[in-house]
């Protein structure tokens, strides 16, 4: 789903094995989608407007990753900030996996955070179901599942940065020969 609905370089998903909270089982999903789609020749062609100065026209630096929710596939919409599973997101350290992250922010870059929570009863925080109630058990799984593909996403960053090192290594020699 990820895939087909956000364009990216890099996809992976984890599915958490069941846990119980309060005697509910559960089960959490994880998704990431990171960086852009290839951009299309018609719009790099297109006037681009001046910058200002100190600003550049890469825009990774400014811009945080979202946070898609759902539970029992249903989207959550509204408050974000009281949510679990934007708690979990938010204390995830992704600055082991090569993301920039602020203090007590989203990370920074081109990226999709996508969490899914699966339960027979789902612990709203009031009746408007906009957010999942913050039970430690349920954050300790959502982070576990985020922790688990940041550490994929690590990988496909680490050895794109060595291609990459390795591509610039390649080119001094040849400017030698």
């Amino acid at each position: 789903g990820l895939y087909r609905q956000i364009k990216g370089e890099f996809y992976t998903a984890v599915t958490r094995p069941p846990a119980v909270y309060r005697g509910n089982p559960f089960v959490i999903e994880a998704g990431l989608a990171y960086g852009r789609a290839p951009q299309a020749p018609a719009a790099a062609a297109a006037p681009q407007t001046p910058l200002a100065e100190g600003e550049s026209r890469d825009q990774d630096d400014g811009e945080l990753a979202r946070v898609i929710r759902f539970a029992n596939r249903v989207p959550l919409l509204y408050q974000q900030s009281a949510c679990a599973t934007f708690k979990a997101a938010l204390e995830t350290a992704w600055r082991n996996y090569g993301i920039a992250q602020s203090r007590g922010a989203l990370p920074a870059g081109p990226m999709v955070v996508f969490v899914h929570m699966a339960s027979v009863w789902v612990p709203f925080t009031s009746e408007s179901k906009e957010a999942i109630a913050d039970y430690d058990e349920i954050r300790k799984e959502i982070k576990l599942a985020l922790q688990e593909c940041g550490r994929r996403l690590g990988m496909f960053l680490r050895r794109r940065e060595r291609a990459k090192s390795e591509f610039r290594r390649r080119n001094i020699f040849e400017l030698y020969i």
